[in-house]
Formats: structure tokens, C-alpha cells, sequence
């Protein structure tokens, strides 16, 4: 198992932006403030990407 994950507590920061597709987090260690961890969703085909803008 990864050892990040025997932590019990993390920050995440969510990235956020208008008309953004993609979702993009950083994890932090709330007691050192360092980022231990990123996660970005990369290569996101046309599709993907126009039906998370469609509303119903």
C-alpha cells in the first residue's frame, strides 16, 4: 500500500475556473503544508469534454 495513505488527515484544493472540463486537485499535508499528492485529469477527448458542459 502507498504510504501516503496511512495518513489519517489531508487539505484538498480544488483548482477551479469557469468553464473548465477538467477536475484538478492538490493534496497537502495539513501539518507540514506540503503538497503530497497531485490530481489532474489530462488528455480529455471533444466528447468528454462538450457533454460535462451539457445541461439538462
Amino acid at each position: 500500500m502507498n504510504p501516503i495513505l496511512n495518513q489519517n488527515l489531508f487539505l484538498v484544493k480544488e483548482h477551479i475556473g469557469m468553464f473548465k472540463a477538467a477536475n484538478n486537485y492538490d493534496i497537502y499535508n495539513p501539518e507540514t503544508n506540503q503538497i503530497i499528492m497531485n490530481c489532474r485529469e489530462n488528455n480529455l477527448g471533444f466528447f468528454t469534454k462538450m457533454l460535462r458542459f451539457y445541461r439538462l
